[in-house]
């Protein structure tokens, strides 16, 4: 995966693409029976992506949670030290408060090492996602980083955006794997390109964590314009369809499963944005 340096440019974009297969990605965006497996997802075996899901990434729709999990999966699988919440664990949290004993299951999977960077997508009001970005501190004498990316600032006010940090670091402090730096955090809100439509906000939380993970200053802008936005979405799409041998989920009797080899299945319907449960600041 690209390593993102601090002069980073538009020309960013360009290393990834010359890694897409772009014969994969228009076959599983193509029509076709919308029950289709396209891919599994990372650490489902049972779980499956579906043609109708993925079409998300298509024209200028609204990603749904799915396809948001499925990247950001892939980005956990690509960076060392990154790890990721689902689409609706802040929702969760926001509904439930920080002491709800089963938001600790989502983190059951991570072990007792602390990982270097976590990545979450918040659900906002009017069909809306923002990004979280957690950094642990490097050594016992500093401080994490709390940081909020938002691509539609305009829609929620920088104190929301603080509102839901607080939030999670309430979380953070009682939670036993980072309970040694309680209150010591630092709240932020990350540079982040603002989107000119009211449909891409998925496509620049995808853009963002793949920042995050990759280690760019969050201080520092991402050149990300629309005029990207369609090519970026297959990047997205072409990193869900990865079936590399070193990578790639496996089913029973853990032989590779490739997303070439498309297959039929009853379809599940793809989960819409707009359906998301609504976060509730707290």
């Amino acid at each position: 995966f690209l390593q993102l340096s601090e002069d980073a440019t538009a020309d960013w974009l360009d290393a990834l693409m010359g890694s897409i297969d772009s014969g994969r990605v228009d076959a599983a965006l193509a029509r076709g029976p919308p029950g289709d497996i396209v891919a599994r997802e990372c650490d489902n075996p049972n779980g499956t992506i579906t043609r109708e899901t993925l079409q998300c990434l298509d024209g200028m729709r609204w990603l749904n949670d799915r396809v948001i999990d499925a990247f950001f999966g892939r980005l956990e699988e690509k960076y060392a030290g990154v790890r990721r919440l689902g689409a609706h664990f802040y929702t969760k949290l926001a509904n439930d408060g920080p002491e709800e004993e089963s938001l600790r299951r989502w983190i059951r999977r991570w072990g007792p090492e602390l990982p270097s960077r976590i990545i979450f997508p918040v659900h906002m009001s009017l069909c809306h996602w923002g990004l979280v970005l957690v950094v642990a501190p490097p050594d016992e004498g500093s401080v994490g980083m709390l940081t909020f990316f938002d691509s539609g600032e305009r829609w929620s006010t920088r104190e929301q955006a603080m509102a839901r940090l607080r939030l999670v670091q309430r979380w953070l402090d009682i939670t036993p794997l980072f309970a040694r730096w309680k209150g010591r955090w630092q709240l932020r809100i990350g540079e982040c390109t603002q989107q000119e439509d009211q449909s891409s906000c998925g496509v620049f939380v995808c853009a963002n964590a793949l920042r995050a993970a990759a280690g760019w200053p969050c201080s520092t802008r991402l050149t990300f314009d629309e005029s990207l936005l369609p090519r970026f979405r297959r990047f997205v799409a072409h990193c869900i369809l990865d079936d590399d041998e070193d990578d790639r989920p496996t089913g029973d009797g853990g032989v590779p499963i490739s997303p070439a080899a498309v297959t039929s299945a009853t379809s599940r319907p793809a989960r819409r944005c707009a359906r998301a449960e609504s976060a509730t600041l707290m």
